[in-house]
């Protein structure tokens, strides 16, 4: 059975699917993220370690690779996200109180095999720069490190928190997008979608007891201790992982014929905080999953 899961939660929709896209681009990387974070619900903030594998299957020798740091969009006025929510008449982020905003920060690129420089972007303080001393030539792959203390802002749009529930997306160092055109880094905008490369990620998240998490991908194990329960969760040849947790989660599963020669999954999890204004959440998701489905081909 394949699985298709929903987080929902606070007053607004967020949906978080485990985009199980089977379709690679023929050239196209294929990063490794390696990520091990603990998320701190006094102060809302996740320190983590991340490991990012990546090989050139490019044609072209790399100096540099350009990486996305998305969280910083959230971390002062005038930035593209910024500017973008003024134009729909979205003034909240650009009247936040100081300890209403996110960023990420204590980053610190290295790798076992050279030199790595970090240069912020001039334009964008959400996009950066890794200088490589010796070039990436075609068939090499480069393992790169760094920790990250990401802070989470309110809710104003895609990532943050509301109350005691999190939403954790576009969280974490990301590689930009290499093709023959360059590299295709871009700010974090409200409206728009993201142009990244599939990759296979490994991702252990530790949490307060009691929390419940809906994630991307399969969880391969939860082991709890007398304060914190660890979650391990892997996918592949996906584009992006992203959480949501809240100790108010109601977790059902249903089974949805999708068309396809299996019945698929779906998985809600419905915070019964805000219970009342999405008890009809599974007909939603279940219509958006066989519409899809209908439209496009069924889900894989």
């Amino acid at each position: 059975m394949t699985n298709f899961s929903v987080g929902v939660a606070t007053g607004r929709t967020y949906l978080l699917f485990s985009l199980l896209l089977l379709a690679c681009t023929i050239g196209a990387q294929r990063p490794i993220y390696t990520i091990d974070a603990r998320l701190d619900t006094s102060n809302h903030t996740v320190t983590g370690i991340i490991e990012i594998t990546y090989a050139n299957y490019s044609y072209q020798v790399m100096d540099r690779l350009g990486i996305h740091l998305w969280p910083n969009a959230y971390s002062r006025q005038n930035t593209a996200l910024d500017k973008q929510m003024l134009l729909q008449n979205k003034p909240e982020l650009h009247r936040a109180k100081p300890d209403q905003l996110g960023s990420i920060s204590a980053l610190e690129f290295s790798s076992p095999a050279q030199e790595i420089d970090f240069n912020p972007d001039p334009d964008h303080v959400d996009i950066g720069w890794l200088v490589l001393s010796e070039p990436l030539r075609p068939s090499e792959s480069i393992t790169i490190r760094t920790p990250f203390v990401l802070q989470l802002p309110e809710t104003f749009s895609r990532s943050g928190h509301a109350g005691v529930t999190y939403q954790v997306t576009q969280w974490y160092p990301h590689l930009a997008v290499f093709d023959k055109e360059g590299w295709h880094t871009m700010p974090y905008l409200e409206l728009g979608e993201y142009f990244n490369d599939f990759a296979d990620y490994q991702v252990t998240l530790t949490l307060p007891n009691g929390y419940v998490v809906a994630a991307t991908g399969v969880v391969e194990q939860m082991t709890e201790t007398d304060t914190a329960t660890h979650w391990m969760f892997t996918a592949e040849n996906v584009i992006d992982f992203a959480w949501f947790a809240s100790p108010g989660f109601h977790h059902t599963a249903y089974e949805v014929d999708a068309g396809g020669d299996q019945p698929v999954t779906l998985n809600m999890y419905i915070d019964t905080l805000y219970n009342e204004a999405w008890k009809q959440a599974h007909v939603y998701a279940e219509r958006a999953l066989t519409f899809y489905s209908e439209w496009l081909g069924p889900y894989p």
